[in-house]
């Protein structure tokens, strides 16, 4: 049967502060690790988005192209005769870049956000015990 042998720590308390701050400073690392992660989705959701929106202006700048070429003279003669039908509503124009949302790709997960907050409650734990010694 083996022994159990105790070997004495010169300083137990110093120890202790060295343990508890290097895992504070891990759980600081892990909080930045996951804010890194949350930027990275952002950044590739606003990504996709401008993706849209220059495909989009592609689009109507082609439809632009296609157009017929018409001549100034004749365009002031005929300003008084506009149709209706061919001024730009606005309005839709605002309603397709309000359909652009990506709100709920940008919110966290409940499981995430709980990682945080008790990496948060663990770093305060420590920086606790840490006062406390």
């Amino acid at each position: 049967m083996s022994e159990l042998k105790y070997v004495q720590i010169p300083s137990p308390v110093n120890s202790r502060k060295e343990l508890l701050g290097g895992a504070i400073d891990i759980i600081q690392f892990l909080k930045d690790y996951e804010n890194v992660i949350k930027v990275r989705k952002e950044k590739l959701v606003y990504l996709n988005q401008c993706k849209r929106n220059f495909n989009e202006i592609k689009i109507e700048f082609n439809e632009i192209l296609k157009l017929p070429k018409v001549d100034i003279g004749e365009l002031e003669k005929h300003q008084q005769h506009i149709d209706k039908d061919q001024i730009i509503d606005i309005k839709k124009f605002k309603k397709k870049a309000a359909s652009f949302n990506d709100a709920d790709i940008l919110k966290e997960p409940g499981k995430k956000q709980k990682k945080v907050d008790k990496l948060q409650s663990d770093m305060d734990l420590l920086k606790a015990k840490l006062a406390s010694l």
